[in-house]
């Protein structure tokens, strides 16, 4: 898995949250697919973490990197967000993240 990337937004924002895959990738190697975004919470409450998703997943032109826009989440709740990804080598990498949502 690569680092863990830790990421801040307001309840009221939406936003695309950037995993950087290229740590992981051997020289050629690409993203092929996302494979599956899951959300669950890492501090507080919320009974449905998933509902941040707002859709729309997709690789950067350089398939090296996913972009998973998200939007609303309650506030005083820290989410991790994990992405898993396959790859032009056959590999299946995760990355993942924590969100921190916070009322500005």
């Amino acid at each position: 898995m690569t680092a863990r990337f830790k990421y801040a937004k307001d309840p009221a924002e939406s936003l695309p949250l950037t995993f950087v895959f290229s740590p992981d990738l051997s020289t050629g190697e690409t993203l092929t697919a996302i494979l599956s975004v899951t959300v669950t919470v890492l501090v507080g409450t919320d009974p449905s973490p998933g509902s941040i998703l707002a859709g729309g997943n997709a690789l950067d032109p350089t398939n090296t990197q996913a972009s998973i826009p998200v939007t609303g989440g309650l506030n005083e709740v820290d989410y991790d967000v994990s992405v898993k990804a396959s790859t032009s080598l056959g590999k299946i990498l995760v990355c993942a993240g924590i969100l921190s949502v916070r009322t500005q």
